[in-house]
């Protein structure tokens, strides 16, 4: 019975003793585990901190860069380098020279102070203010982009029938590049018509380009227009002829060919209405048709803008326009300051009896076409 109950207690123990052992172990286990999640669990928090300081931080200049944010100092730069292509192109090809006399003066007048945008416009305008010039001035993003705009309107060109007999074209402004489509349009469909009013009112002109192209349509052959000024500092003679089957821009003697438009009115006769705000390229139109024997003009003296002006644009999507030239009717006379005296002077203050007046005009010479 004693060796009995030895045996069972010393089972008990060994039990015991295993118990204890096992839980021990499993102390130690665990233990370890937690320390080695612990250190992990810092190591993340350590890394998130520092991600979290890295996000407070400014990115490196090379990174604003690959973004659009360029380092002030690039800005600066750039304000000045558009400042010195500006005062460079108007010493250039500015028409009047004798206002350059002091011109020197201004390249250098801003360095280091043009930091931003508006200092730099400013700048600028002080600088073509000097040159006493309302044509010569400079377009910011907002002006230049609006140019742009321009230059793609649509619907310039009106046109109806006049008492089934007589062709009526009014064209707002060639600053748009689609005026001699749409005016080639305007003929097309008044083919019928046995003469023609060509409505240049209020028309402040815009692209000698494109009035050319317009002149074209209304004629078969003739000079529109010389040009005498200045480029890259020295003598500028451009005349601009229509031939037969092409276009001819001459340029201190070099020739330059190019396409015409087709002559969709043959002879038929054409009356031209002006008015004080018929200006600059408009104006040219209209004395070239006449000097050419194409046209009678109608209405009230012309605005008188005899001069060009040319534009050059920078990367940053600004401009600059700058008078370049004076023009010349194909007769020989400049009109600036002066303009065009009508044919037929009307100075009626109402658009519809100057119109009549035009009618009156066109319709006494297609019964003398017809007359014996």
């Amino acid at each position: 019975m004693k060796e009995k109950n030895r045996l069972q207690a010393a089972r008990a123990v060994r039990i015991f003793v295993q118990a204890f052992l096992m839980l021990a172990l499993s102390c130690i286990i665990s233990s370890f585990f937690c320390s080695n999640d612990q250190a992990l669990c810092q190591a993340q928090d350590r890394e998130r901190a520092l991600n979290r300081e890295a996000l407070q931080q400014p990115p490196p200049l090379q990174a604003q860069n690959q973004l659009g944010c360029e380092p002030e100092e690039q800005v600066s730069e750039d304000y000045e380098q558009i400042y010195d292509e500006i005062w460079l192109l108007v010493k250039q090809h500015f028409l009047y020279r004798e206002r350059l006399r002091h011109w020197s003066s201004w390249r250098h007048r801003f360095d280091g102070a043009l930091t931003d945008k508006d200092k730099a416009n400013d700048a600028i305008r002080r600088m073509l203010d000097s040159l006493q010039d309302d044509y010569t001035f400079f377009r910011d993003q907002s002006a230049t982009l609006e140019r742009k705009n321009l230059s793609e309107k649509s619907k310039v060109v009106e046109y109806r029938m006049l008492n089934n007999t007589i062709g009526y074209i009014h064209i707002d402004t060639f600053n748009s590049n689609l005026s001699p489509g749409e005016t080639r349009q305007a003929l097309t469909m008044l083919s019928q018509a046995r003469g023609l009013i060509l409505d240049l009112r209020d028309n402040w002109g815009g692209s000698i380009a494109n009035a050319f192209d317009v002149f074209a349509l209304f004629a078969r052959t003739g000079k529109f227009v010389t040009m005498r000024g200045t480029e890259e500092e020295a003598d500028l003679c451009e005349e601009m002829v229509l031939e037969n089957d092409r276009c001819l821009t001459i340029t201190n003697g070099n020739t330059a060919i190019s396409n015409r438009l087709a002559n969709l009115t043959g002879n038929k006769p054409l009356v031209i209405l002006v008015n004080g705000y018929t200006k600059s390229a408009a104006e040219m139109l209209a004395g070239a048709l006449r000097d050419n024997g194409r046209a009678t003009i109608v209405g009230s003296r012309t605005y008188g803008k005899g001069i060009v002006q040319r534009v050059w644009e920078f990367p940053n999507n600004t401009s600059i326009k700058i008078t370049s030239a004076r023009f010349y009717l194909p007769g020989g006379s400049c009109i600036h300051k002066i303009g065009i005296l009508p044919d037929m002077p009307d100075s009626s203050r109402s658009t519809d009896e100057q119109l009549a007046r035009a009618q009156a005009v066109l319709t006494h010479q297609l019964v003398s076409l017809i007359s014996p």
